[in-house]
């Protein structure tokens, strides 16, 4: 089945409320999974495997450790990256408003590609951003730069197996764009070392296409996201028709 931009976004916001998650945090979700699925970055189906985690999301779990004027550190007590990676975006551009550069290193959080349109997202509010987090046998950087329409992606292989508390843990930096230089320079001499970069216009160029054609969504994953969709959808009472609800209503 072939969807658009709006339909996709629309049911997948229904199903982040079906998981029981606050409006805020349904329409962010929604907007970095169709965001991420129109860009060919991450997909539906990523987010239909992590249902279980949102069905289950507690946000009053999460405590920062430590923090000062530049720096926090966040234990997410295993939420899913949907949501800690939105609260340390927020937390990390809020620091690099008031002092230029704001770091926010989460644990117990999984990385996820769903952490890219986060990059995107900073670059929107003004803001140059770098997340970092590590994959099977990679690490992978998202980042967004002063004057682009969409971020870098950068994938580098690890030499050695990954640590578990390194699979469980990542960070994001937001600076202003004189802080970010050095930062920007650094991933510039990674690069030239052989690693795999998707670039700003290979990303535009995928975005483009897909709001033209719309996507190609596997029915069955619909089928399983629409089962969590069907939960906001309740009973029908005189109150609620009151309220405005409803075929005959006032």
């Amino acid at each position: 089945m072939r969807v658009s931009y709006l339909e996709l976004y629309t049911h997948c916001k229904k199903v982040l409320e079906g998981c029981g998650l606050p409006i805020g945090y349904a329409e962010e979700g929604a907007e970095i999974a169709a965001w991420g699925e129109f860009t060919g970055l991450y997909g539906i189906g990523q987010l239909a495997e992590e249902l279980s985690a949102l069905q289950a999301a507690d946000l009053s779990k999460i405590r920062i450790l430590f923090q000062d004027d530049r720096v926090v550190s966040i234990d997410a007590q295993g939420q899913s990256s949907l949501l800690s990676g939105r609260i340390a975006l927020d937390l990390a551009y809020v620091k690099a408003t008031e002092t230029g550069i704001g770091i926010v290193n989460v644990q117990s959080s999984r990385g996820s590609h769903a952490f890219i349109q986060n990059a995107a997202q900073a670059g929107k509010r003004g803001m140059c951003c770098a997340i970092h987090w590590t994959e099977e046998n990679r690490q992978v950087c998202a980042m967004m730069l002063p004057g682009l329409s969409q971020p870098y992606v950068m994938k580098m292989k690890s030499e050695q197996p990954k640590k578990p508390q390194q699979a469980d843990s990542f960070f994001i930096i937001c600076a202003d764009a004189a802080h970010f230089t050095a930062i920007a320079e650094l991933q510039w001499r990674k690069q030239q070392e052989g690693i795999d970069t998707i670039y700003p216009e290979q990303i535009q160029a995928v975005w483009d296409e897909s709001n033209k054609q719309g996507r190609e969504i596997d029915r069955a994953i619909w089928a399983k996201l629409d089962i969590v969709a069907s939960r906001v959808l309740v009973e029908a009472t005189e109150q609620s028709r009151q309220r405005g609800a409803g075929e005959k209503a006032n």
